[in-house]
Formats: structure tokens, sequence, C-alpha cells
């Protein structure tokens, strides 16, 4: 049964197979990531929106990971991208410190009660999705 799904996901998904050829030669095992390990090759997504994205053979799929949890809204929701782009022209790492921080550490503070302070731990842009793990009570150091 195993080997009949593969035969079938091998003959919808050519393109995908080609540039899991290309990208082995490149990155250890032809992924960027363990997750995305799926025999005979992983598709190669093309676009994605919401809760559905499609590879480059044009398949569409229910996006069950959800970015592993950081794409909340789906991909490209509309109040993201807005918000994203607004923030881009802006600049994208200022290398200083932001307005923003207060008010993410304020939002953070708000949603988990007993956390005194708030601090980024990770590099850009992990800061959303280590949120709960790097606020603590200020008298407690985990790090």
């Amino acid at each position: 049964m195993a080997a009949i799904a593969a035969e079938r996901y091998a003959a919808r998904t050519p393109r995908s197979a080609e540039l899991y050829r290309q990208v082995c030669a490149v990155l250890p095992s032809g992924i960027a990531h363990v997750a995305r390990y799926l025999e005979p090759h992983p598709p190669s997504m093309d676009r994605a929106v919401g809760a559905h994205k499609w590879d480059v053979d044009g398949n569409e799929y229910v996006d069950y990971f959800g970015g592993h949890g950081a794409l909340l809204l789906g991909h490209n929701h509309p109040a993201v991208m807005e918000s994203a782009s607004a923030q881009l022209a802006r600049g994208v790492h200022c290398g200083a410190s932001h307005p923003l921080e207060v008010e993410w550490a304020t939002l953070i503070q708000q949603m988990i009660p007993c956390a005194e302070k708030c601090a980024s731990r990770s590099p850009a842009p992990r800061p959303p999705i280590s949120a709960s793990a790097s606020c603590a009570p200020s008298r407690v150091n985990p790090w």
C-alpha cells in the first residue's frame, strides 16, 4: 500500500523530484530541516495562502504545520502582510533599540501575567516564536 502511494506521489511531483535531485548536491540529505524529509522526495513549494500551499507541480496541500506554529493566522494573512510591508519600508534591521520593543514586551506581559520582564534570546526572526520561553519573573534568571 505504501509503495502504491509513493508511486502516485512521484507521478504527481516530477518538478519536485528534479529540484530534490539538484538540492541533494548542495544540502545534506537534500533538505534544510529534518521535518521536511519525505520519500521518495519532499515537495518543493511554490506559494502559500491561508492554510493552503501549492507545490511547483501545481498540487494543493493543506498546511497542518502552519510554519511550526509561527503562522497562527495562516500564510499571507492580509493584516500580517500589511504590517510587515509597513515595517519593511522603515528598515529591516536597524541594529539598535526600537520603540516596538516596548510594545512587544508589554503585549507579552499582558498575555503572561507572571512575566515581570521579557528578553529576546533568539536571533531575528525568532523572537515571536520563543516569546513565552524568554519571559520570566525578574528575580529568576533562566540564562
